[in-house]
């Protein structure tokens, strides 16, 4: 290998000669053939591997090199070679132990330093390439390298005669010039730190030659990392910090400066008021660093890390690391953030004393990162105490400028103190101060941010409410995570802060509960917080009933390294509860009876929606703490529930749908069902109290929400209420909004009873059961399919009473209309347009002197055939009477809900046939009054209702159809327009149903006029001229397709045919 490489480089070394021994004045530094020979020696040296070649073979390829160094000057490209040409040397032949002369070290070094930069100030340096930079500081590197492995590197720099001090601190000048000059050389910057590291970790080593340097060294490191404009590479950094984290422990070391604290400042002198001013807010101003210097001078040794230097040096670190360490922890880098703690600790651990004027800034910058390493903050327990009393004072100002990381280190240092110390007094202060901080925190806020406006929340209807709840399967997915475990919703309770701010709050508060509980001061801080709010405003008294509850939910996992400290899927609950939870309870039910009466009449606004929002949390998380215990105090809490399920807004349901939720699982295995059903009995005694007591505008909505959740079961037990309802109505008819409620809820009622008894959308079943008198279409007479329904129907007829079928011609007008009459008195005589009799059902009067053989025919004429039963039926025909006696009612609102509801009724009352053709006889009047309106909504929806009842009606309601159509030829508004003209104009025919455009509103009305009259001539129209029919297809062809109306017989296809032709 030796002689191989002396081959390869012999030419070129020869080749270099040629120059190097030039004569001066026959030299040209910039000799483009010199640059050449240099750069083919670099060559051939860059094919090996370090170590290599002899010590020889670099004596012989120096030999032209040192010539050329004695030449008068050289251009930058040629020096640039030859540095590099060093670099190979140091690396090929003198890297090893025992290969690099002490002698030859201590000329080379200078040498090199001079030929990188020949100034001190480092200006043509600045101003090079940065791969001139780059061979500057792999050269620098490679010396040090070799000078680490030879056994004199640790006396090579003592300061002693001949030792190249002067050219150490140009070397370490152009390393920080290079680290600070090229802030986008990231890679450049990281060789040029670990050369120093190398120089001064591994080869100097002594604090005392290290002192001399350090401070260009924080100097520049503080520039580098507090650069403007600037984000310094994360690698970089973290080299930064480790160099300088290493020098000031060697420079600082307590050990080795043997470093005292004295307590008492003797003279003025000895006090620097502006690097004590932090040390007197903490408690630490008095404390004085000394030095022991005499060892040193009774050895005839002076030395530079005296007292005074001490007090200089550190004053400045000071400064520096306060410029850099906000703004590295601003990042937030977690390697930064590790590696910051890191510094810190170890500075904290060896220079505590040397270092004492940083001792806060240390300690704050652990809590700030939430990291202690080396567990060292408990040794600073004094100074952790003032610094945790000193942010609770600023707390409000965090919480305004949403300062998260630092009320994450209050907590941190509240886990640290509650783990050292027992019982400590100052823990109960700092817990008041910190509660009473938090209280306030929502006023602070509205007043400082002008915040405060009265907003009232959009308020939504009843029929919003019960149809835009929430199934609660889909609460349960996205606020559950199981059973036992809620995650709060995305809602903020303290409306002021954003809602990462507001969990971490609440943690904090979490934290000073078990701490609290620890010291059984619990109990205590809570009836205190509780009793000192009474005359408080809403917005105080909410933030007092949260803070409140918040200090019982215990957090059982500390986290140390506060990695997940925003993750709230930590929630633990208590084991235990404490009796404060019933304190919390009774605090929610008279602050919720306050806000119930302060919103009668009003419009909720947005303090009030919070507060009970925030009432509904408490609930429910009292509920989770006392687990089956809180059953025995549910009755008294529930009504607050279910009542906020109807809530007009619709965060407030949202937070009452949660709180269902988390009661239920608790005690009724997750059933809201369960959970009303069982304790059905208390909320009908609550809304009692509450209808006796005059509360009646939001009792509706809540029976809605009742039913809607657990079915028709509930109304059965609300029999009372709805019979108070109805007398309600009897006195309050003339409000129009609490009547709507009503029938709204009506309308709930007849969809859960229809739900419990009935088939959903299969009503015409019920229409075949019970009505085989109906006939659909004239291609079915007597709606006969097959042969076998003939044979059934003709025995039927035989054996029946033919006068047995109804009519409405011997109607007895004076019947009684009063429902508890109707049902307490027999009803025997019924009209139809057959003109006979059926004797009415619900005959509840036992007509003692009957013969046997009567009351036998009385019972085969009053079965109950239909699955509804007849208290249910009885309520039907309540609400049928009420809504009968409204829809004279001046609301338009009213009147379009009452008839909603008739029309939803009637085909559940045609499950008893023969109650419901006496109630068709009633209502007719009036709803066909309704159609002759000038309303277009009111006709529409008293048509659709007119429709249901002719089809469930049947021949019932023939000659009323009649009548019908007369009344509608005289006074209908919507169809004057529509009449048929008498001529025998066939162009005019032709265009019937294409020349008129309706607005929607009209056309809809139509529609259903429309579908109305085909309805009535599906029954009528063996019994009425064609003329009329004519007219009624007439009509229709305006708004329905021809194909669609000739489809419903025979008679109508050739009607249709005769107009459009």
């Amino acid at each position: 290998m030796e002689s191989m490489a002396f081959n390869d480089v012999k030419p070129a070394c020869i080749e270099l000669s040629r120059f190097a021994f030039l004569p001066t004045e026959n030299f040209d530094p910039n000799s483009k053939d010199l640059l050449g020979a240099l750069i083919k020696l670099e060559g051939q040296l860059s094919k090996y591997q370090d170590g290599s070649l002899s010590t020889r073979l670099a004596d012989y390829i120096f030999v032209p090199i040192s010539s050329l160094l004695k030449q008068k000057a050289l251009g930058d490209q040629q020096t640039e070679q030859i540095i590099l040409l060093l670099y190979h040397l140091l690396r090929l032949c003198w890297s090893s132990d025992g290969t690099f002369p002490q002698a030859l070290a201590k000329q080379l070094f200078p040498l090199i330093t001079f030929l990188i930069s020949p100034d001190k100030e480092n200006k043509k340096l600045k101003n090079r390439a940065s791969e001139f930079k780059n061979i500057a500081v792999k050269t620098l590197c490679q010396f040090f390298k070799s000078l680490k492995a030879q056994p004199y590197h640790y006396v090579f720099f003592l300061n002693e005669e001949g030792s190249p001090l002067f050219s150490l601190g140009h070397g370490i000048t152009i390393l920080l010039d290079i680290i600070l000059e090229n802030p986008t050389e990231s890679a450049l910057q990281i060789h040029a730190i670990r050369a120093l590291r190398i120089l001064y970790h591994d080869i100097i080593k002594d604090g005392e030659i290290l002192s001399f340097v350090l401070p260009g060294n924080v100097s520049t490191f503080a520039k580098v990392l507090c650069a403007p404009g600037i984000t310094v590479h994360s690698k970089v950094v973290l080299e930064v910090l480790s160099l300088l984290g290493s020098l000031l422990q060697v420079v600082y070391d307590d050990m080795i400066l043997e470093v005292n604290l004295v307590d008492k400042i003797t003279d003025l002198k000895d006090l620097n008021i502006e690097d004590n001013m932090e040390e007197e807010e903490f408690g630490n101003l008095g404390t004085k660093v000394i030095i022991e210097e005499t060892k040193f001078q009774d050895l005839g040794k002076n030395r530079h890390r005296t007292t005074s230097w001490l007090r200089g040096t550190s004053g400045q670190v000071k400064l520096a690391l306060q410029s850099f360490i906000p703004k590295l922890i601003q990042r937030e880098n977690k390697q930064i953030e590790v590696a910051l703690a890191e510094f810190v600790s170890k500075l904290l651990e060896r220079c505590e004393k040397s270092l004492n004027n940083c001792e806060v800034l240390f300690i704050k910058t652990l809590l700030d990162l939430r990291l202690d390493p080396n567990y060292l903050i408990n040794n600073h327990i004094n100074v952790l105490k003032n610094i945790l009393m000193d942010d609770v004072n600023k707390l409000n100002d965090y919480v305004q400028f949403e300062n998260i990381r630092k009320i994450n280190s209050l907590r941190f240092a509240i886990n640290i103190i509650s783990e050292r110390e027992s019982n400590p007094a100052w823990l109960l202060e700092i817990t008041s101060k910190l509660v009473a901080c938090l209280t306030y925190i929502p006023m602070e806020k509205q007043y400082s941010l002008k915040l405060r406006k009265e907003k009232k929340i959009a308020e939504q209807n009843s029929n919003i409410i019960v149809s835009g709840m929430k199934p609660f399967d889909e609460i349960r997915s996205n606020t559950l995570v199981s059973k036992a475990e809620y995650l709060p919703t995305s809602e903020k309770l303290i409306p002021q802060v954003s809602k990462e701010m507001e969990v971490i709050i609440q943690n904090i508060i979490n934290t000073l509960g078990s701490v609290l509980r620890k010291e059984n001061k619990l109990e205590t801080v809570v009836d205190y917080l509780l009793s000192e709010r009474v005359e408080s405003p809403v917005t105080e008294k909410s933030m007092t009933l949260w803070t409140s509850t918040q200090l019982l939910v215990e957090n059982h996992v500390v986290d140390t390294n506060m990695d997940s400290f925003i993750n709230i899927d930590g929630f633990s609950p208590l084991i235990k509860y404490d009796t404060s939870c019933f304190a919390i309870l009774e605090y929610c039910n008279d602050f919720f009876q306050e806000i119930t009466f302060s919103l009668e009449g009003q419009i909720m606004d947005k303090d009030r929606e919070n507060a009970i929002c925030i009432i509904l949390n408490s609930i429910t998380l009292i509920s989770r703490i006392m687990k089956d215990d809180f059953e025995s105090e549910l009755i008294d809490y529930l009504y607050i529930i279910i009542d906020n399920l109807a809530s007009s807004s619709a965060r407030v349901r949202e937070f009452a749908q949660i709180c269902s939720l988390s009661v239920a699982d608790e005690l009724y295995d997750g059933s809201v069902d369960k959970l009303i059903l069982n304790n059905v009995d208390y909320l009908v005694e609550s809304i009692s109290m509450r209808l006796n007591s005059g509360m009646i505008n939001h009792v509706s909505v809540v029976l809605m929400v009742i039913c809607k959740i657990a079915g028709f079961q509930t109304i059965q037990s609300f029999k009372d209420v709805i019979e108070t309802i109805f007398k309600l109505l009897e006195s309050y008819h003339g409000y129009s909004e609490l009547c709507l409620e009503f029938f709204q809820l009506f309308e709930v009622i007849l969809l859960e009873m229809k739900k419990e008894y009935l088939v959903v959308g299969d009503m015409d079943s019920i229409k075949r059961i019970t009505n085989e008198r109906i006939i659909t279409s004239s291609f079915k007479p007597w709606g006969l399919e097959n042969i076998e329904q003939a044979l059934e129907a003709l025995k039927t007829w035989e054996t029946s009473n033919i006068d047995s079928q109804v009519s409405d011609d011997t109607f007895d007008e004076n019947e009684p209309r009063n429902f508890q009459e109707y049902f307490d008195s027999r009803l025997r005589e019924v009209d139809s347009d057959d003109e006979s009799d059926v004797d009415s059902t619900f005959d509840k009067d036992e007509d003692k002197g009957a013969n046997d053989e009567e009351e036998e025919e009385e019972k085969q004429e009053e079965k109950w055939v239909s699955p509804i039963p007849q208290d249910a039926y009885k309520i039907m025909l309540q609400i049928l009477g009420y809504g009968d006696r409204l829809l004279t009612h001046p609301s338009k609102p009213l009147q379009i809900q009452i008839l909603k509801v008739i029309n939803l009724m009637i085909p559940m009352l045609s499950t008893q046939h023969n109650l419901l053709l006496p109630q068709t006889a009633q209502i007719w009047d009036g709803i066909v009054d309704c159609v002759v309106r000038t309303d277009y909504s009111i006709v529409k929806a008293s048509s659709e209702c007119l429709q249901t009842l002719i089809h469930y009606s049947g021949d019932f309601i023939s000659k009323r159809f009649c009548d019908l159509w007369e009344k509608l030829n005289k006074e209908s508004f919507i169809l004057r327009d529509l009449k048929r003209n008498n001529s025998n104009d066939r162009e005019d025919q032709f265009q019937v149903g294409f020349h008129v455009k309706f607005p929607p509103v009209t056309r809809d009305a139509l529609v259903s006029v429309s579908n109305m009259l085909l309805e009535g001539i599906s029954i009528t129209e063996m019994l009425i001229s064609e003329t009329v029919i004519t007219d009624m297809v007439y009509c229709c062809l305006h708004v329905l397709p021809r194909e669609k109306i000739a489809s419903n017989s025979l008679v109508l296809a050739d009607i249709v045919w005769s107009i459009v032709n």
